[in-house]
This record gives C-alpha cells, sequence and structure tokens, in this order.
C-alpha cells in the first residue's frame, strides 16, 4: 500500500460502515436484554395498578437505558439511529408522563386512594402514550438485534419469539 492511498486515521468512520460483532458477545446480551426488560415488568406488574402508574416513568427509563446501552454496545449506521429516535421518541413520553402527574391536586390523590375514584383522562391519554411509545422502542432495538444475528439463525428466532412474548406481555401489563 502507498501512503496516497492509506487510510486517513483521523478520518471519521462512515455511518454505514460495518462494526465486527463478537456472536457469542451479542448472543449473552441479547439474552441479558431481554431477561432485564422481562424482571423490569414483572416487578411492575406485582406491585399493582395504582403503584405501577405512579412508578410508571422510572420504569419507562430504566427500560430505555438499558435499551440505549445495548444499542450503542452493538448497533451502528441506520439501526443505530433508528433505534435512538424511537428511545429518544420514549424517553419524550417518559417525561411528559411526568409532568402530567405533577400536576395531579392532592385532592385527586385522595380521592382515588380512598374513594376509587379514576385518574383523570390526561393521565389516562399520557400513560398510555408512554406505554406505545415504549413498545414501540422495546420492538425496535429487538427487530435490529435480530438483523444483526440473522433472521434465520437460531439465536434470531429465539429473539423473534421472545419478542413477541415480551411486547404482549408488555402491552398487557401496561
Amino acid at each position: 500500500m502507498n501512503p496516497t492511498n492509506a487510510p486517513n486515521e483521523t478520518q471519521p468512520v462512515s455511518a454505514n460502515a460495518t462494526r465486527s460483532v463478537d456472536q457469542a458477545e451479542l448472543e449473552i446480551a441479547c439474552v441479558d436484554l431481554i431477561c432485564h426488560l422481562e424482571s423490569l415488568i414483572a416487578t411492575a406488574k406485582e406491585v399493582g395498578r395504582e403503584e405501577h402508574m405512579k412508578d410508571a416513568s422510572n420504569t419507562a427509563n430504566r427500560i430505555l437505558s438499558k435499551l440505549l446501552s445495548f444499542s450503542d454496545q452493538f448497533f451502528n449506521g441506520e439501526e443505530a439511529e433508528q433505534t435512538r429516535e424511537e428511545i429518544v421518541k420514549a424517553l419524550d413520553e417518559s417525561s411528559a408522563y411526568t409532568a402530567v402527574q405533577k400536576t395531579r391536586s392532592w385532592g385527586s390523590a385522595l380521592k382515588r386512594t380512598f374513594g376509587g375514584a379514576e385518574d383523570n383522562e390526561n393521565i389516562k391519554r399520557t400513560y398510555e402514550s408512554l406505554g406505545l411509545a415504549l413498545i414501540r422502542a422495546c420492538a425496535t432495538v429487538l427487530y435490529h438485534a435480530i438483523v444483526v444475528v440473522g433472521f434465520e439463525s437460531p439465536l434470531g428466532k429465539q429473539i423473534d419469539q421472545s419478542t413477541v412474548v415480551f411486547v404482549r406481555e408488555l402491552k398487557e401489563s401496561w
């Protein structure tokens, strides 16, 4: 190789450049991600609806943090952009839900707790919007994980099956 066509170390890597991924590391990370996500949803289901709704932003933020770490570690180029976009949308929904919850009056909280009154419509709508954004973020990250490992690989098929189950559980519990 002559100096005129030698790679320049200071040039940024193209957004579409492929990153070599250690398959074993990716397999472990995929299984860990799905287990962690399922654990967070199971914990949220155990505390009951009122407590879960009160803590929904924290649960969502923990899920999104895990998704972002996974995405940053294993994705690049377009898949990184798409996953980050969905995660940011879900983070925005989480912030919106937190803001709506702060507008809730003490009287409303007491009525709900002791009188069984329904949450106001704005809180419900924002909560549901957060759930949908969270589902999209999870599905997008897990879809791209399948793309990286290969749709026809045993791990790809396993992630696909786990994704379907997880998304259904998240949808039912949110």
